[in-house]
């Protein structure tokens, strides 16, 4: 009799035993399926499978005893056996399920393939019925083992592509586990087994810091655990499930299903249900034992956790203050193991966004509140040490957290300890953490980071650090805040944006431009361009001025078809003008191929090869700008690591003289008036940042803000709205020179709106006037910078806007004294490029209309040129065209060949047809035909038939531009170009 058989109730029906009508069924089956036992041999396992998806298990089961006589062809005993095992699950008799399937294993036990994988999930199927849920688990581990290295064999023989190998390595070994532990879970919950539960589960828990369903099952867990009188173990737990990471994207679609199921969970937030069922857990855990006078009433918890979820919503947002929700929390009336908490995830939010003095500040001002919180708030401080680049302090806080009851969250110390100790170049150190952690974290994936680091340190040591690297480069702050809008605090100077345009990388820049040459380890890999979005609404992906929009692009090492661990890694050679620069990298974890184990490391070295700087790079789905305080004349290669990641990503290169402004001397007077400990203080910070050298900079950054800090509070005191805009104005310089550049910008909009808003309009318009020649807006080489911001965001559009703000219109009917008017003319018509194009446009309402009928051409053309200038080609256009209608009832030649030539140079860019752009030269032909000048006009009708790619009738006009002086040589090289031109990549995906 079979063991899982129950022998009770059995009892003879109408005379006979049960065994001989099993026997008479068993013959009525066979006479009935004769024919196809007869037939047997040409019966094929995908009829078998057929039979299975019918539950036909008892047919299936004839047809499988009678291949064990004659197998059909192709079909060996193994794959019998399997098929047969199968079919015996499917009827219920699981003893001799296991008897056929342990049969099958024993026939080649050294076997790993499908079938062997197969056998082993059935096999401990079949022993977790019978209650042998060791050995059940034992076959399902084995099966998940083995799992990966079968479908490597597969894609193998497919001659699959690398990535697709590189794939598996990446989510396939641990899915498989954790479907093998939740497996184990589940037998173990049929068991009513609650230890066996808990124990299952705290194994897939410790598999990965972060999975799809992650929180759902560590909710179920902690749960159990509060009912088995475990509240210390479960506290821990719900922590974990009330921790959202240290990664954001703020777009939720992504082009790949496996990269969908990582995004989903740095660009959602938990559900209100995992939320409001761990919160509930934590009230629980405080009044068993943690803290029971803490605990909250049901209804003061249920409004606790309304105001949680919006607060935890308002983190997946771009926006900069998403911690602020939190940090009211945390200084309410909630008992202070619930200040505590609220603590916690403000210090997270701060983290994300770059603000680590932020996040020391408020973790010092509030205790752990006596719960089990110091090793969370250890790491969020180490972590604000790593972004500030003070990686000696980061280590002592790791430490801390590395003794963390929760392994996941101590693996995530030891690792960030690692990568520490290794940026010092402490090779010892960084070579016993990482050693510790290849062997024993749970972590899976923080086994192969630390396995390929070891490697990584291996060939570093190899290199001689220079002793004099503190005069050439130094890590700064990262700066997590600005994401893709870099021309609000980088690239004036010069700024390099990967690929922007589809077959190269869009340069530019007010000063020295950089040399910059891109390679990989592999000398036969040159590096890719790769655009996925041409236009985006995504604040992380870089501005493109050209497009007028955020476009997602970025270099890359083409490591996806390369194994993981073998680079080739991205290289970077630059050669950096003489002075002192902030050197920035923007790292972009792009949403549309989310990848939660991009993690690379930056190594920067000399001409010599001598070792300058290093620096890990982690959670950047945000966005992140790596800044290095740099000393030119310099030649300097930056290798980013790819390390265990699909490949290596990079963005863009900025660089920019570091400047921190004075006290605009026209201000003097005023600025005056501000405390002269601030006036002192700021003195001096200029004094020394004239004379430091690269190392000093991280210092006097950290001052930069600290006097920001207090030139705010010392506003705050202030009586008088002139002397609180212009101490914004003073923080907001302080905050650009730390690299601050969110911050600063909101202060110098606060300063601009607080100076118009003066009683005193006429000290005003005076103030606001002289501030447009404040700072970098001193310097003419910086007035193509409108070029690169989009419309209207420019800081001179705020000064222009609160300026006009002052001026009103006096007398009954609301006449302009005739200074007034002199002024908005003058600021029509200067060619001074600090007067936008929205400034002369208010000046126009100013303007009596007599007085624009009779100088209208000039004001119009003036317009027209400022906004083109400014890259508004279409809107210049319409000008320069309202321009020539003007001049056709008022001709003045000159005028209007002026107007025709500056037309011309920008009519394509504006969405011109190609025969409206033909016709502004053959208007513009007879006016000039003696003057110099007309090979670059036809030149420019040739370049815009090129960019619609009608390249021949281009080359007419090309041929037309020589006849009329155009060397041939350049002629020749325009027209390589257009024919070579690879078209524009709209739809993106492209290498």
């Amino acid at each position: 009799m079979r063991q899982d058989q129950p022998t009770s109730g059995l009892r003879p029906t109408f005379g006979f035993p049960i065994s001989a009508w099993m026997f008479l069924t068993a013959l009525l089956f066979s006479i009935m399926l004769s024919p196809a036992i007869a037939e047997s041999s040409s019966t094929t396992p995908a009829d078998i499978e057929q039979l299975f998806k019918a539950e036909q298990f008892m047919q299936a089961l004839l047809v499988l005893k009678a291949w064990k006589q004659a197998p059909p062809d192709g079909i060996d005993e193994r794959q019998r056996l399997l098929l047969e095992g199968r079919c015996l699950l499917g009827l219920g008799r699981h003893s001799e399920a296991i008897e056929a399937l342990g049969t099958m294993l024993a026939i080649n036990p050294e076997a790993k393939d499908n079938a062997t994988m197969d056998a082993a999930n059935c096999l401990g199927d079949a022993l977790a019925v019978l209650g042998r849920l060791d050995e059940a688990a034992e076959q399902w581990l084995k099966a998940a083992e083995m799992k990966p290295a079968v479908v490597m064999e597969e894609l193998a023989r497919k001659k699959a592509s690398t990535y697709s190998r590189n794939r598996v390595e990446m989510d396939v070994v641990v899915s498989e586990q954790l479907v093998a532990h939740a497996k184990m879970a589940l037998a173990q919950s049929k068991a009513k087994n609650p230890d066996g539960i808990i124990a299952a589960n705290m194994r897939q828990l410790n598999l990965a810091v972060d999975f799809p369903g992650m929180r759902e099952t560590a909710v179920q867990t902690a749960e159990l655990m509060l009912a088995e009188k475990l509240p210390n173990k479960a506290f821990t737990l719900f922590l974990r499930i009330l921790d959202s990471g240290l990664d954001r994207c703020f777009s939720g679609i992504a082009r790949l299903p496996e990269n969908q199921r990582q995004l989903n969970l740095v660009a959602k937030p938990p559900s209100a249900d995992i939320t409001r069922r761990a919160l509930a857990g934590v009230n629980q855990c405080l009044a068993s034992s943690l803290a029971p006078d803490e605990a909250l009433p049901p209804e003061k918890l249920e409004a606790l956790t309304a105001v949680w979820i919006q607060a935890m919503a308002a983190t997946f947002r771009p926006d900069i203050g998403t911690a602020t929700p939190f940090i009211a929390l945390s200084k309410s009336e909630l008992p202070a193991s619930w200040r505590s908490l609220c603590c916690w995830k403000a210090a997270n939010a701060l983290l994300r966004e770059g603000a680590f003095h932020e996040v020391h500040k408020l973790l010092n001002e509030l205790p752990d509140g006596g719960l089990s919180m110091a090793s969370r708030f250890a790491l969020c401080k180490g972590m604000a040490c790593i972004g500030e680049g003070d990686f000696s302090e980061a280590t002592i806080f790791f430490r801390i957290a590395a003794e963390s009851e929760d392994p996941v969250l101590s693996s995530q110390a030891r690792l960030a300890m690692a990568e520490a100790h290794e940026a010092l170049f402490e090779w010892d150190s960084a070579d016993g953490e990482y050693r510790a952690l290849a062997s024993s974290s749970p972590i899976h994936w923080h086994r192969r980071e630390a396995a390929y680091a070891l490697r990584r340190i291996a060939e570093l040591r190899q290199r001689p650090p220079a002793a004099d690297r503190g005069k050439v480069i130094a890590l700064l702050r990262d700066d997590r805040s600005t994401r893709g809008r870099w021309f609000l605090g980088y690239g004036m100077d010069f700024h390099l944006l990967a690929a922007q345009n589809f077959i190269t990388d869009e340069k530019g820049g007010a000063g020295t431009a950089m040399a910059c040459r891109f390679s990989t380890a592999d000398p036969k890999e040159k590096s890719r361009l790769w655009v996925t979005r041409r236009r985006e609404t995504d604040l992380v992906a870089l501005w493109n001025p050209h497009e007028k929009s955020h476009t997602s692009a970025n270099r890359d090492d083409y490591g996806e078809q390369y194994p993981l661990g073998t680079g080739p890694d991205l290289l970077m050679s630059c050669e950096i003008p003489a002075g002192k620069h902030v050197l920035a990298l923007y790292f972009a974890n792009d949403y549309n191929y989310y990848e939660s184990q991009r993690a690379y490391t930056v190594s920067v070295t000399d001409e010599d090869g001598r070792l300058l700087c290093l620096a890990p790079i982690r959670n950047f789905g945000g966005g992140l700008y790596k800044r290095f305080a740099v000393q030119g004349p310099a030649q300097l290669e930056f290798r980013i690591w790819r390390n265990m990641s699909i490949n290596v990503l990079l963005s863009g290169v900025f660089l920019d003289e570091w400047r921190m402004s004075p006290p605009p001397t026209s201000l003097a007077s005023a600025f005056a008036m501000l405390p002269v400990r601030l006036q002192e203080a700021h003195a001096t910070l200029l004094v020394d940042a004239g004379k430091a050298s690269p190392e000093a900079f991280p210092c006097l950054e950290a001052k930069a803000l600290l006097l920001a800090e207090k030139v705010r509070s010392e506003a705050q005191k202030a009586n008088g709205r002139e002397l609180r805009a212009l101490s914004a104005l003073l923080e907001a310089g302080c905050r650009h020179a730390a690299g601050n550049h969110i911050p600063a910008r909101e202060c110098f909009n606060l300063a601009m709106k607080q100076l118009g808003g003066l009683d005193d309009k006429r000290r005003a318009a005076l103030l606001l006037r002289k501030l447009t020649r404040h700072g970098m807006f001193a310097l003419d080489k910086y007035q193509l910078t409108y070029r690169w911001v989009p419309p209207g965001d420019h800081p001179l559009e705020m000064i222009w806007q609160e300026y006009f703000k002052c001026w009103e219109k006096t007398g009954a009917n609301e006449n302009l004294p005739k200074a007034m008017v002199r002024t908005a003319v003058a600021l029509v018509q200067t060619a001074d490029w600090r007067v936008t194009a929205r400034a002369r446009n208010a000046a126009m309402a100013f303007i009596p209309e007599a007085i624009q009928t009779r100088i209208g051409e000039t004001l119009l053309y003036a317009r027209a040129k400022q906004t083109g200038r400014e890259g508004d080609y279409k809107t210049a256009d319409a000008l320069f065209a309202e321009t020539l209608d003007f001049l056709a009832r008022k001709p003045n030649e000159s005028m209007r060949t002026r107007v025709l030539a500056d037309r011309l140079e920008w009519q394509a860019y504006a969405g011109a047809k190609l025969e409206e752009i033909a016709a502004t030269y053959r208007a513009l032909e007879p006016l000039r035909p003696k003057q110099p000048g007309l090979d670059y006009w036809s030149l420019k009708v040739a370049e815009a038939y090129a960019r619609e790619n009608h390249v021949e009738e281009a080359k007419k006009w090309l041929e037309k531009a020589v006849m009329l002086g155009l060397p041939e040589a350049a002629a020749k090289t325009y027209h390589q170009a257009w024919q070579t031109n690879i078209q524009d990549n709209a739809t993106g995906g492209k290498k």
